[in-house]
């Protein structure tokens, strides 16, 4: 539950600094895309039901970082 919650607060974190500032959030969106992705590599390490529902968890992370940082940008160039 707590991992959601942080999960929640990093994204609307990159959601308003691509909004805000959008050359300048690839950086946090990059760094966070590493780190997600060790994490997956090492889920992926598991046998069984603990890999398979690390690596998804892993994965949707990812996505829901890098859709977060997207839709930032996407509201920046529509409001210019």
């Amino acid at each position: 539950m707590i991992l959601v919650g942080v999960l929640v607060v990093i994204c609307l974190t990159l959601l308003l600094v691509g909004f805000v500032a959008p050359r300048f959030s690839h950086r946090p969106q990059n760094g966070l895309d590493r780190k997600l992705s060790e994490a997956y590599r090492k889920a992926a390490g598991h046998h069984g039901l603990l890999g398979t529902m690390g690596k998804g968890s892993a994965r949707t992370s990812r996505k829901a970082v890098d859709k977060s940082t997207g839709a930032g940008r996407a509201a920046r160039r529509k409001s210019e």
